[in-house]
């Protein structure tokens, strides 16, 4: 109950100081373009905590988990890794590779690295499952989204775009419940809708107390910034907690 509780705060405690400042970066003329997101990556490299990555394939169940992360060569932006590969490059303490997740608790933080990391986990799925028609009609491939709860329109968007642009998706829909209940619930109350969304993708976190350290490290910084001590801020914290417990939040 407690952890709630501060997880609650923390949260409204990050939006409100980093409201005015977060950005979805979509960068669509890069993708538009043909652009292979090889070059580019350079300019903006995220170090949030990866998300957890699952794709489904109607009647074969999860056939890929991967984590959002990749790696690529800081001298010209070449991809040497995703997924679990890439997250054991993070390890190897290197001035020529960078490591970056482009997703920031499930959002889209960088475009153009999401869109490129997607088109590669489904490619990878795909021929894992050797479903090759899949791969070979992309434009007729549906795909439907599951992201963390309070995304917002805007994040939404920008999942649909990458989607669309970079996996060449023909159908995308965005929902904000999990994969399992998705799944269940369309395949039985929505059977004909349902048929149309062949993969499925999950976004979510299997450990979320990380995206709770994340979230108090994003405050602590900017506490710093604001030359607030750390005690004050726990203070704070403590002080929000007790209220609302007894408010009985």
């Amino acid at each position: 109950m407690a952890f709630r509780f501060l997880l609650y705060l923390i949260v409204m405690c990050f939006s409100a100081i980093y409201n005015e400042n977060r950005k979805v970066e979509y960068r669509v003329q890069h993708v538009k373009a043909g652009g292979k997101g090889e070059r580019g990556f350079m300019n903006c490299p995220t170090v949030y905590e990866p998300a957890d990555i699952s794709i489904y394939v109607q009647g074969r169940g999860m056939i890929l988990k991967e984590k959002s992360v990749m790696a690529f060569q800081k001298s010209d932006g070449k991809i040497l890794a995703y997924g679990a590969e890439a997250e054991q490059l993070a390890g190897k303490n290197t001035a020529e590779i960078e490591v970056t997740s482009p997703l920031r608790r499930g959002m889209v933080a960088d475009y153009c690295v999401a869109a490129k990391l997607f088109a590669l986990l489904i490619t990878k799925a795909l021929g894992k499952d050797g479903n090759s028609s899949l791969l070979r009609n992309r434009k007729c491939l549906g795909v439907a989204v599951c992201v963390p709860q309070g995304i917002t329109e805007v994040e939404k968007k920008a999942l649909e775009d990458l989607m669309r642009w970079e996996v060449k998706a023909k159908k995308v829909l965005i929902v904000d419940i999990p994969a399992e209940e998705f799944i269940r619930m369309f395949s039985e109350k929505y059977p004909d809708e349902y048929g149309k969304y062949k993969i499925i993708v999950s976004i979510a976190k299997d450990e979320p107390e990380r995206y709770v350290e994340e979230l108090l490290r994003d405050v602590l910084k900017f506490a710093g910034q604001k030359q607030i001590s750390g005690e004050k801020v726990c203070g704070l914290l403590q002080e929000q907690c007790r209220s609302s417990i007894q408010r009985g939040d």
